[in-house]
């Protein structure tokens, strides 16, 4: 009798996997959810009106190093996160508001975020060094042309969603160029940084982010002053010309 009571409750005290599994997952969605997030709206941060492409988007260096990292298992919490950006980028003061073309550029626009990393860690493991994609000049030099082609695909997605959802005026390959620069800038800046962070022991990698931290709040102040000023300067020009 006692046997069996021991047994029992042992068999209660081990955990289920499958529940592990699911708290894993679920954690790191959400982890990579709110990195996209919080990073993508420091990036908005540095886009110039009317626009809302940015020259410098962070979270593209953050889908990128969460895929090479943990794989496809970090591609949910990218979509989330890109979702929840995106949203807030086109928000104003009412879902029900969105119109049906621009809750449909928003998904697109999500998906198109989430291929590069995809697209980054396959060319990466068929051409380049996935294991050390930044450890010489030869693997700096591929994964930069990986990272390039990658980033075009969610450039060209982005600006065609915007453009077909009438969003943007006039041709779209200007925004094209500007929205694959911001991408590339992020993916090329924050992958290896990300990556360096990871590999490091835990006092370098909390000093490593938390100068990562005070470096983009302050990139993130200054350029939040000079696109108030670059909307103040547009919005009394369209006065004048109105």
């Amino acid at each position: 009798m006692d046997n069996d009571a021991s047994h029992t409750a042992s068999h209660k005290d081990t955990p289920d996997p499958q529940h592990a599994e699911i708290t894993r997952l679920g954690s790191l969605t959400l982890i990579v959810a709110v990195a996209y997030a919080v990073t993508g709206y420091i990036g908005f941060a540095l886009a110039i009106p009317p626009g809302n492409v940015s020259i410098l988007w962070l979270p593209s260096g953050i889908a990128m190093a969460a895929v090479l990292i943990r794989g496809y298992q970090a591609i949910p919490g990218i979509l989330l996160g890109a979702v929840v950006i995106n949203i807030q980028s086109f928000y104003n003061g009412s879902l029900d508001s969105l119109p049906f073309m621009t809750i449909l550029a928003i998904l697109m626009i999500s998906i198109g975020n989430a291929l590069p990393p995809l697209i980054g860690r396959y060319l990466l493991r068929r051409f380049g060094n996935i294991l050390n994609p930044f450890d010489s000049g030869q693997s700096i030099l591929q994964s930069s042309l990986i990272f390039a082609a990658a980033c075009t695909v969610s450039a060209s997605i982005g600006a065609l969603s915007l453009s077909l959802a009438g969003l943007v005026d006039g041709s779209p390959y200007k925004l094209l160029g500007t929205w694959w620069l911001g991408d590339f800038i992020g993916a090329l800046s924050f992958t290896p940084l990300l990556l360096s962070v990871v590999r490091q022991s835990r006092f370098v990698a909390l000093s490593l982010l938390a100068v990562a931290i005070v470096s983009f709040g302050g990139t993130y102040a200054i350029s939040n002053h000079v696109r108030n000023q670059a909307i103040e300067a547009w919005e009394n020009q369209a006065s004048r010309e109105a």
